[in-house]
């Protein structure tokens, strides 16, 4: 017997990008918010062409979810954007709309120094570009720009920091009053 259970991709590339279009039950995208547009794109024009319906396939956007109020901390949603800028293929950098000087500062400053050396570069472009922080409504208002390049799912995850569990109730309450108005 079959089993029935969703298969999602986690792929980076165009090929596989077209593939989960075609066969996957969903996506998992996980990257630049540019290159998650780019990413929705591709799998929606493969589904189409493939004959199916974009709403049969899921796509989840898994990002770094840094709270900096209650007590979180600018300086770990820095560090953390500044590994991930680090860990972000040449070929995605050159979608995005960003300071490549900066971003090959950052990456050289987290190679020798790690995420900590390569956070002083960090700034709030590179922030909003790269995770998903700052305060409750800037938070949820960067949902609703995922909601709106496509996502039908967003998974918030570590790192968090300061008194998290509040951040995310407050974020869950402002996320709920606006889908009530």
């Amino acid at each position: 017997e079959p089993a029935n259970i969703p298969i999602f991709f986690g792929v980076r590339g165009p090929q596989m990008l077209k593939l989960a279009g075609k066969i996957a039950d969903g996506m998992i995208l996980s990257g630049p918010l540019d290159y998650i547009k780019y990413a929705i794109d591709v799998v929606n024009k493969s589904v189409v062409a493939e004959g199916r319906k974009i709403e049969d396939v899921e796509k989840v956007i898994w990002l770094p979810t840094i709270p900096t109020f209650k007590g979180g901390s600018e300086n770990l949603a820095k560090s953390v954007v500044a590994l991930v800028v680090a860990d972000t293929p040449e070929q995605v950098l050159d979608l995005l709309d960003i300071d490549r000087e900066r971003a090959d500062k950052i990456r050289q400053a987290v190679a020798t120094s790690g995420p900590k050396g390569g956070a002083e570069f960090i700034d709030q472009h590179f922030i909003d570009t790269f995770s998903i922080s700052g305060s409750c409504e800037h938070m949820v208002d960067r949902f609703s720009l995922i909601h709106s390049l496509g996502a039908t799912e967003l998974v918030l995850g570590p790192p968090f920091s300061g008194d998290w569990r509040d951040a995310m109730t407050d974020i869950f309450q402002e996320i709920h009053l606006r889908r009530n108005k």
